[in-house]
């Protein structure tokens, strides 16, 4: 055996190498493309309208039982509410960040930040801005679904009749700008940008 018959046998065995790596890397894209439709099937936003407007009840129902007079008027009202937006905008986002993977990480991040910033508003009073208007405002603005952007809307107005014209909240104002803001970033980092 020469020296050409080796360098020939060690080329068709890279070659061979190859293509066996080439096909476990097809089946590799042909598992996550599946594991993204799955992704698809379970986060439908009909889906997450359904499940929000149950754990709305639920919240409901626990409020009835463990608040009472002005609390549970407040709780039912204005927090319970915000349920069906919060979990229609995450069954929103989940597809989007699943088929995105890590190029939707400046997005994902931004939707963490806006989420933490207007959980933490309803325990600790956070200057200028309504953690309901912020929230309400980057989620009307960066949603995609119908499903979402509806009941988006229909909340968002009962925030701004009661901060506006019950309560006379100033954070309103300031929440709907951080929210517009926010969103505007949104667009700028979104998954799909150049």
């Amino acid at each position: 055996m020469d020296s050409d018959d080796r360098v020939s046998i060690s080329t068709d065995e890279r070659l061979a190498a190859l293509q066996a790596e080439i096909l476990n890397l097809q089946a590799r894209v042909t598992r996550l493309e599946t594991s993204t439709l799955q992704v698809d099937r379970l986060f439908q936003p009909a889906a997450g309208f359904v499940l929000g407007c149950i754990l709305m009840f639920v919240l409901g129902m626990g409020c009835l039982f463990l608040f009472k007079g002005r609390d549970l008027t407040l709780y039912l009202f204005y927090f319970t509410p915000m349920a069906l937006p919060f979990t229609g905008f995450i069954f929103d986002r989940i597809p989007l960040y699943a088929q995105a993977g890590r190029r939707a990480i400046s997005a994902l991040t931004l939707d963490a930040i806006v989420t933490v910033l207007a959980l933490i508003r309803s325990f600790y009073a956070l200057p200028v801005i309504s953690g309901h208007a912020f929230f309400l405002i980057f989620a009307l603005l960066t949603v995609k679904s119908n499903w979402v952007r509806i009941p988006v809307t229909v909340v968002l107005a009962e925030v701004v009749y009661l901060k506006a014209f019950v309560w006379q909240d100033p954070t309103l104002l300031g929440g709907a700008l951080a929210g517009g803001l926010a969103a505007a970033l949104w667009w700028k980092v979104r998954p799909g940008q150049a």
